[in-house]
């Protein structure tokens, strides 16, 4: 499996909900001249290494962004549950929430957020305890 590079902070698997023929709308809030594009949600609402970290041994670690699509698998499926109207158990209540309360940490905004109280190195001991966390 090659290692994630295009780390997205809102999931494919939600734009996909959004798009037509994998194709969204986007706001551009940078350019003046032209708001709103049309664009393949693979290039849309992601960053580079967003969430790879530098391990103690200075390996490149991706189990974080690893960790985020096995969340964004069993949320897809509870989702489709959902639309088609069906009960989900309290378990799946409690990914679904586990999964909204990461949403708001996966963005570029609490990134740069947090590397204004915290060091880069902080920052990635945080990721790699999590990662070790979802391991065990």
């Amino acid at each position: 499996m090659n290692n994630p590079i295009k780390q997205h902070y809102v999931q494919k698997m939600l734009l996909k909900r959004f798009a037509i023929n994998n194709m969204i709308y986007v706001y551009d809030r940078k350019n003046v001249s032209n708001k709103f594009k049309y664009l393949n949600i693979n290039i849309v609402a992601f960053k580079k290494n967003l969430y790879t970290y530098t391990d103690d041994n200075g390996r490149t670690q991706y189990d974080a962004e690893k960790y985020f699509s096995d969340i964004e698998g069993l949320t897809n499926d509870i989702l489709d549950k959902i639309e088609n109207k069906k009960v989900i158990s309290i378990d799946e209540k409690n990914t679904l929430s586990f999964f909204n309360a990461y949403q708001i940490l996966r963005t570029p905004y609490f990134f740069n957020f947090a590397e204004k109280i915290f060091n880069k190195n902080q920052i990635e001991i945080t990721l790699n305890v999590i990662s070790s966390t979802i391991k065990n």
